[in-house]
């Protein structure tokens, strides 16, 4: 993808986050059924306290499930979003007992930059990067952020992925756009790259890439992480997401 198309895409993504941030918000409150299926297998890998990274925190949600299921000795929230960080602080902040060190960090995993804003020496036990790596467009763009999110993982920790795979969704198919409505055609993207409307509250769109299990393996083995599983689940299908689980020799 060249560097002038992923820029674009990037931005318009910015963009939408920026606008429909309040609307995106009353639509993810709850933790999606696939993640909940993986909570025996986080909590037997995880140390106890654990140290937890999750890369595209958003509102916070993530964290008060976390906080039931582990105990938690860390967790460091990574999000490019100002207004996320600002609902998932307000969360952290009712949370029935504290975690000693509970940090919210502004950082873009499309930036070279973002490790450098993570507390320094801290390896993590758990990183989650759920419903975000499908938004960096470009395989190579994809492939720098996963090998950033494995150098976090300790060795024998878990990384944890979810991705969006609105084409197995007759609804979510409904909703996509031609690439003229972004100004680009399809040879500028990759295959897997989608445009998809936002029809909830003000009329918006989003780019997403539909991640494969062959691609999210390859971007595990160049991250040094193997992978433990993969399974889809979500939706009234079952098949809306895709989970991928990889560890750290």
């Amino acid at each position: 993808m060249l560097p002038d198309v992923r820029d674009r895409l990037l931005d318009l993504n910015h963009q939408f986050y920026i606008s429909a941030a309040q609307d995106f918000d009353e639509t993810r409150r709850q933790v999606w059924p696939g993640l909940l299926s993986c909570s025996d297998l986080l909590a037997r890998h995880a140390r106890h306290p654990a140290a937890v990274l999750d890369a595209g925190c958003g509102n916070g949600r993530i964290l008060v499930w976390l906080h039931g299921l582990l105990s938690l000795a860390r967790y460091t929230g990574l999000d490019s979003n100002r207004a996320m960080l600002h609902l998932a602080a307000g969360r952290a902040g009712r949370l029935a007992a504290p975690v000693p060190a509970l940090g919210f960090v502004e950082a873009d995993l499309a930036s070279d930059a973002w490790p450098d804003r993570l507390p320094a020496t801290v390896q993590y036990d758990l990183v989650l990067c759920l419903a975000t790596l499908h938004h960096l467009p470009g395989l190579e763009l994809r492939r720098r952020a996963v090998a950033g999110l494995g150098a976090c993982l300790r060795s024998g920790g878990l990384l944890v992925f979810s991705n969006w795979q609105p084409s197995r969704s007759p609804r979510e198919r409904a909703k996509f756009l031609d690439w003229t409505v972004a100004g680009l055609a399809e040879t500028d993207v990759e295959e897997g790259d989608r445009l998809v409307a936002w029809r909830r509250g003000r009329r918006a769109m989003r780019y997403v890439h539909e991640t494969t299990t062959a691609e999210m393996d390859r971007l595990g083995e160049h991250a040094g992480c193997r992978n433990l599983f993969h399974r889809r689940a979500d939706g009234v299908d079952g098949h809306l997401n895709l989970y991928s689980v990889y560890t750290r020799a």
